[in-house]
């Protein structure tokens, strides 16, 4: 049976990420701020908070996004997270990262 990090490790692999995903991802690299998933659900115009945080979460596991911290909701007043998009640099440094913790090679990474 496969880990859940077995899986994450596939899944980058893989390069691959869901339409959601890439929509996100595309919306925190293009704002350039810190977010909240809340704020992420305003930026792309959605009702549904499932629409944005499991994303993000996998997103976070993959290494395309990180936290940063955490600030209280204005809606909720809860604790929640913040979240930036790891530049370029930052995404090969962590690629490389779990590369050689896995003692992979550069080819067997995703692009």
């Amino acid at each position: 049976m496969k880990t859940s990090y077995e899986s994450l490790i596939q899944e980058m692999r893989s390069g691959r990420l869901s339409r959601r995903q890439n929509m996100i991802l595309k919306k925190a690299r293009e704002m350039n701020q810190p977010f909240t998933a809340r704020l992420m659900l305003r930026w792309l115009r959605f009702s549904d908070p499932n629409a944005v945080r499991p994303r993000i979460t996998e997103l976070c596991d993959a290494g395309q996004l990180v936290v940063t911290g955490t600030t209280r909701c204005s809606v909720t007043n809860k604790s929640v997270s913040v979240f930036r998009a790891r530049t370029e640099e930052e995404y090969q440094a962590f690629l490389a990262e779990i590369a050689s913790d896995e003692n992979l090679t550069q080819s067997e990474l995703p692009l």
